[in-house]
């Protein structure tokens, strides 16, 4: 084989490999200064914590459960 098709192989063989990825969950965070509420997929920094350890489906923490 040529470097082109090995090249080719890889490449296509990763790309279909991120198909099996599944999105990650949003949660709700709250600020420990104001405890104001947020949904995010990951926290904001050291001054919030998980409001509540249940994944959510939506951007808008609305459906709770892991994403599909």
């Amino acid at each position: 084989m040529t470097f082109r098709k090995i090249a080719l192989l890889a490449v296509g063989l990763s790309v279909s490999w991120m198909a099996f990825a599944s999105m990650a969950p949003w949660y709700r965070w709250e600020s420990k200064f104001d405890g104001q509420l947020v949904c995010s997929q990951f926290s904001y920094g050291p001054g919030w914590v998980l409001f509540n350890n249940i994944p959510y489906k939506d951007a808008g923490c609305r459906i709770p459960g892991r994403p599909g």
